[in-house]
């Protein structure tokens, strides 16, 4: 947030964790692989040099675009010049909340460290199964959503199994271990292109996952899943069961959506002009999974022309008319058709790479 009547830039960071938290590597907390510690830093040791950094600890809960202010859920009001919005996204159970305590979800440590012990605990119990049935219900481990997190879940889940324990009980054979990834669409990774999908699918069916597609969870409790498939409905006993069916935007994402009249995708997430922003509100910018996937030419050179971009486009003038965003995707002898919002190379091409995946950080509960 630049103060005003100052040539000086003060930022403001607010979060209601004080830490960051790196999510994609969340999995190998909760197969135990990494601590904590390792995916995660202290914001304000990662901003100590930044001198003109100010993090507070606090969760934003509405919003006065016009005003330019950030009201947070502790009754503090912030102003700004401008805004970058990076809320995230939150876990989904479609309507039933209730699965949330016998199928936690991964997006937080709390859980990856709940799901840890889930796993690991399901090992012990099986060890301790008076029927070779019983033993089964703790061998079995379904997760239910074949996005990104799912099967990364599964792939490391099953190196567990055959791998990491393989050796360390009596009663039991670890790689007797049935791993369930259930899909309620036609293919895994349903985001991706399907050449993709088909190779991750293959890629965990040869580490002994078994992937049920087309099957809809209707019942998620401490005993198992019971889903459809077509008009048929079928009970599997699992004693371990994980969540990663979907997610859905914040509530500060759909108050900002509400308070700035946005358009947003059916999940909620924002959609923003190629420059990040929201129309109409050129000094917000929405990052991340808050920002609903739209495409734009991203350079390909080096970080500085991102920086430069970056910095240019958040400096503009609000008076001023933004440059229209570029149509060429490669450089010529005049230069980059990215220049006029800062870019100087002369020799570079352009991607067409997500907005969400913008060089701008993002944290789960920041703005």
């Amino acid at each position: 947030m630049p103060r005003k009547n100052s040539s000086a830039l003060d930022l403001t960071l607010v979060d209601r964790r004080n830490f960051h938290l790196f999510q994609p590597l969340l999995y190998q907390v909760a197969t135990g692989s990494l601590s904590p510690g390792e995916i995660s830093a202290p914001l304000r040791g990662v901003l100590s040099k930044q001198k003109n950094a100010l993090v507070l600890l606090g969760e934003a809960g509405d919003i006065d675009p016009d005003a330019r202010r950030v009201k947070l859920r502790d009754g503090a009001i912030l102003d700004y010049d401008s805004l970058i919005v990076a809320t995230g996204s939150k876990t989904s159970y479609y309507g039933k909340d209730e699965w949330r305590e016998a199928a936690p979800s991964l997006k937080t440590v709390e859980e990856a460290t709940v799901i840890r012990h889930k796993i690991l605990s399901a090992f012990e119990w099986a060890e301790r199964s008076a029927t070779a049935a019983e033993a089964r219900e703790w061998l079995t481990f379904v997760i239910v959503g074949a996005g990104a997190t799912g099967l990364e879940l599964a792939g490391a889940l099953a190196e567990i199994a055959n791998e990491t324990l393989k050796d360390d009980f009596r009663r039991i054979n670890p790689k007797d271990a049935h791993i369930i990834l259930m899909e309620g669409g036609d293919r895994v990774l349903a985001a991706y292109p399907p050449d993709l999908s088909e190779k991750a699918e293959k890629l965990v069916t040869r580490l002994g996952v078994q992937v049920m597609k087309g099957v809809m969870a209707t019942c998620i409790d401490n005993t198992g899943v019971t889903y459809k498939r077509g008009d048929a409905t079928e009970k599997l006993a699992a004693k371990t069961v994980i969540w990663s069916g979907g997610v859905m935007t914040t509530t500060f994402g759909r108050k900002l959506a509400e308070r700035t009249k946005a358009e947003t995708d059916r999940s909620g997430r924002i959609k923003v002009r190629p420059d990040l922003t929201i129309p109409n509100y050129p000094e917000i910018f929405v990052v991340g999974d808050l920002a609903a996937k739209l495409f734009a030419p991203v350079c390909k050179a080096r970080k500085i022309c991102r920086r430069s971009i970056i910095s240019t486009r958040a400096t503009w003038p609000s008076s001023a008319a933004l440059p229209p965003w570029p149509t060429s995707s490669v450089c010529t002898s005049g230069g980059c058709p990215l220049g006029s919002f800062g870019c100087s190379f002369t020799s570079c091409t352009l991607s067409s790479s997500r907005v969400a995946s913008s060089s701008l950080s993002n944290g789960d509960s920041s703005i």
